[in-house]
């Protein structure tokens, strides 16, 4: 992973502010547990759900990226 530009970082410690520490750290790979993923998902459920708009454009683009990984248009390994 080095040898291709990834970035190395730790959290601060604390599990409520993980998503600010992904946020400045941008990591390229993020091993995870389930009780981590489902707390970003809530998150970001709970955004996403404040607006009409901002919900239909979530949706929308989550359908794009399913059909572009089904054609193997997309990948996210480099």
């Amino acid at each position: 992973m080095m040898a291709i530009g990834s970035r190395v970082g730790f959290y601060s410690g604390d599990v409520k502010e993980l998503l600010n520490d992904i946020k400045i750290l941008q990591p390229t790979f993020f091993p995870s547990v389930p009780r981590l993923l489902t707390r970003i998902y809530d998150k970001v459920m709970a955004q996403v759900s404040q607006s009409a708009v901002k919900s239909w454009l979530f949706e929308t683009g989550l359908q794009k990226k399913e059909e572009y990984y089904k054609r193997w248009v997309v990948s996210d390994y480099f």
